[in-house]
């Protein structure tokens, strides 16, 4: 599979980071980058939208549970997250990120969640 593609937005405080493509171990640190650049830039919220990501493996669900545990625990920020598939939904539930995460169907509605 090709390697997976971010775009970012940082937009009234919001760090929005858009995957796209297979989220494997690899992947998913290109996602705690993208984190760890919104919160040089002081960013407490993210959203992260994983519309266009259809696989996100084991080493892309235990990256995203840390990473949300860091963003809600240790720094006291909010995650938002968009375009679960049934599975992925599924996985989350059961690992425990869903704990630490805000579903939302679109992104507008993450946002609103988030302001």
């Amino acid at each position: 599979m090709p390697p997976v593609q971010l775009t970012t937005q940082l937009d009234q405080g919001i760090m929005t980071i858009r995957v796209n493509g297979y989220l494997d171990g690899i992947g998913a640190d290109e996602v705690a980058k993208a984190v760890e650049h919104g919160c040089a830039l002081g960013c407490q919220k993210f959203l992260l939208n994983l519309q266009e990501a259809p696989v996100i493996n084991s080493q892309g669900v235990a990256a995203i549970f840390q990473m949300a545990e860091d963003i809600v625990e240790h720094r006291g920020g909010q995650l938002a997250v968009v375009g679960l598939s049934k599975i992925a939904a599924t996985v989350f539930r059961n690992t425990g990120v869903l704990e630490f995460v805000i579903v939302a169907d679109t992104e507008a509605a993450a946002i609103a969640e988030l302001t």
